[in-house]
């Protein structure tokens, strides 16, 4: 069971088709649009959902509550979701399994080939496709599931918002933890056991650029996580040209280590600003006073809903003042920050207190985002034009 548990997996919540292709497509098509990035890649598990919505699956099904997603009575939520019934439907007619295809190309490659979906399908998916592993994000007793699988297919088991208990999921193999969420806490709980704990990178909550993706994993490496779970990525090609590059860095924090990264504080809602401190942490992995010369730049970046010329915002970094931005577009304010405000390996503190101008003084002022970003010279870092290359016309 070891060798189904992978160290990068790649998690596709379509139900085996493609939300952005006009059908019909073929199989060929279809294994092409999911899994073409990937050869090359430290991928090592694919992870495809059961079907493209909650309640369906993109197979005949016979299980309760449960529909095939072409007969689904439910209208789509969306363009895309139509587009997938469509696929399915065409597909089946044809005679083509389309989850057997990902399957069987997905082996091809030298992947495990793992379903995801509730409890109540488990039973009829592993008997149908015999996956190397099955991922549940149900909230119920873990075991529920794991009696229903055969032995050797492998269970994780997703346990954002569940208290860290080992014993809890005492039935799993792997537990899911979103990278900027408890991996430390689960991954001291799996200390001395077999379980793994796997952090999970998704697409689906925001915009990854390739900076952001190489945070999020450098932070989840750092926190002890045994692996990988790239989540609605779509496909390799969201980061273009650079795409077998960037999956290639997010697979080891060696190679994060002098990489271009942007951290993010975590902002459940905006933060509402005024004359006392308000703050937030910001979690950074690379230690640039050790990086010394490599390290380029670091930049705090601090979005200020509702703010004016006139009001006055006092920003600090781990209790230092900061001086004023180096720029100020459209809310965004970017602070440079010199060798005597540099953060540090761990949690570093943003404050952030404001003076509002009178006539705002009934508008709330509202901190919606802060990032550092940390970039590296070339070779480390990505290649930047010097000024003077860039012709100004």
């Amino acid at each position: 069971m070891a060798d189904a548990i992978g160290r990068l997996w790649w998690r596709d919540d379509s139900g085996a088709g493609a939300w952005d292709l006009a059908p019909p497509i073929s199989g060929r098509r279809l294994t092409h649009r999911l899994l073409g990035g990937l050869p090359g890649t430290p991928v090592d598990t694919f992870v495809s959902a059961i079907g493209p919505a909650p309640g369906t699956t993109s197979y005949p099904t016979t299980v309760e509550g449960m529909t095939f997603a072409p007969d689904a009575d439910r209208a789509p939520a969306s363009v895309g979701e139509w587009r997938i019934r469509e696929q399915l439907r065409r597909l089946w007619d044809e005679g083509e399994d389309p989850l057997a295809l990902l399957r069987d190309e997905a082996r091809r490659l030298g992947m495990a080939f793992w379903l995801s979906g509730p409890v109540t399908a488990a039973a009829e998916a592993a008997e149908r496709y015999e996956p190397e592993g099955w991922l549940t994000s149900d909230v119920g007793d873990p075991l529920v599931a794991r009696e229903a699988l055969p032995p050797a297919v492998a269970l994780a088991a997703r346990v954002d918002g569940r208290s860290v208990d080992r014993e809890s999921v005492s039935a799993v193999d792997v537990v899911l933890v979103s990278a900027g969420g408890d991996v430390a806490a689960w991954a001291a709980a799996a200390a001395g056991t077999e379980l793994r704990v796997v952090a999970e990178i998704d697409a689906a909550q925001e915009s990854l650029a390739p900076e952001r993706s190489r945070a999020l994993a450098a932070t989840g490496w750092a926190a002890g996580a045994d692996g990988l779970c790239l989540t609605c990525f779509e496909s390799a090609a969201r980061f273009g040209d650079d795409s077998a590059r960037v999956v290639h860095d997010l697979q080891s924090p060696l190679r994060l280590q002098h990489l271009d990264k942007r951290y993010a504080a975590s902002l459940p809602a905006p933060m509402v600003i005024g004359p006392d401190v308000s703050s937030n942490e910001i979690e950074v992995v690379d230690d640039v006073a050790a990086a010394g010369a490599r390290v380029a730049d670091i930049r705090l970046v601090v979005a200020v809903h509702q703010i004016a010329a006139a009001d006055e915002l006092a920003v600090s970094l781990n209790g230092a003042s900061l001086p004023p931005p180096a720029s100020a577009n459209d809310g965004e304010l970017v602070y440079e920050l010199d060798a005597a405000h540099r953060p540090t390996p761990g949690a570093n503190r943003i404050g952030v207190a404001a003076d509002r101008a009178e006539p705002l003084a009934h508008l709330p002022l509202l901190m919606t985002a802060a990032e550092l970003e940390v970039t590296y010279h070339y070779p480390d870092g990505a290649w930047r034009h010097p000024p003077s290359f860039d012709p100004r016309t």
